[in-house]
């Protein structure tokens, strides 16, 4: 497992919201979308598990990004020798649509590409693009199989909590106490406390996974308004 202690991954926007961690080991994917990272502090280990997401009707602006992200794969595999996968963590969509430079992470990508045996993965900052470079084969040629792991919501905005939901279901056995992050890139964010449907059904989720439990996990909610943690504006346990 690749411990990213070390590296810029706390800066990230899936890290922003969540205290300073002596340790953060990440752990894979729990489905195509969920992140899973085994944190520390001062000697008490967690989970945070994280997503980034996107409303399907914008989800154009999350392919316009796509395209700039694998145009920057093609142009490094043409550079690089050996086999590897790329596993994008975060990505601002509204952000970088139109500062972000292609040719930039290329390069990264081929520096660190130099660096990596046979196993090995390493962490690419670009901007607020982070990223996972794993070798799988020696080659004398380039390959980058690119996973974005990116969640396109498709259900109306009130029905948020099956979001929070599955995710927070994805976490009940692992390590406690659990954080979960999700970083919502929409425009229009899914989020509205203004709504009072879909804050009421938050609550009543809440209080169905929550009842009993002597771990209560945290929640955390980006957009482009910042970060709230639902759990505690909404649960009164």
């Amino acid at each position: 497992m690749l411990n990213l202690f070390e590296t810029e991954i706390q800066n990230s926007p899936l890290f922003s919201p969540l205290p300073r961690f002596d340790g953060v080991v990440f752990q894979g994917f729990l489905d195509e979308a969920i992140q899973h990272y085994e944190v520390s502090r001062e000697g008490q280990h967690c989970t945070v598990l994280g997503a980034t997401v996107i409303r399907k009707d914008e989800k154009f602006a999350w392919e316009a990004c796509e395209e700039l992200l694998e145009r920057s794969v093609k142009e490094a595999m043409l550079k690089m020798q050996g086999v590897y996968r790329y596993d994008l963590l975060s990505f601002d969509v509204h952000r970088e649509i139109n500062a972000f430079n292609f040719q930039d992470l290329s390069q990264l990508m081929v520096n660190h590409s130099r660096k990596l045996a046979v196993g090995q993965q390493g962490l690419i900052k670009y901007c607020s693009q982070y990223g996972l470079l794993q070798k799988l084969n020696d080659a004398n040629w380039g390959k980058i199989t690119f996973k974005a792991h990116v969640l396109v919501y498709d259900k109306d905005p009130v029905q948020l909590d099956l979001l929070i939901k599955k995710v927070l279901r994805k976490g009940k056995d692992l390590m406690s106490p659990l954080s979960v992050v999700l970083n919502d890139q929409s425009l229009s964010p899914i989020f509205d406390e203004h709504n009072a449907e879909q804050r009421q059904r938050l609550i009543i989720n809440f209080q169905k996974e929550f009842e009993g439990a002597t771990e209560i996990p945290e929640v955390y909610l980006n957009d482009k308004r910042g970060s709230r943690e639902l759990v505690s504006q909404l649960y009164q346990g």
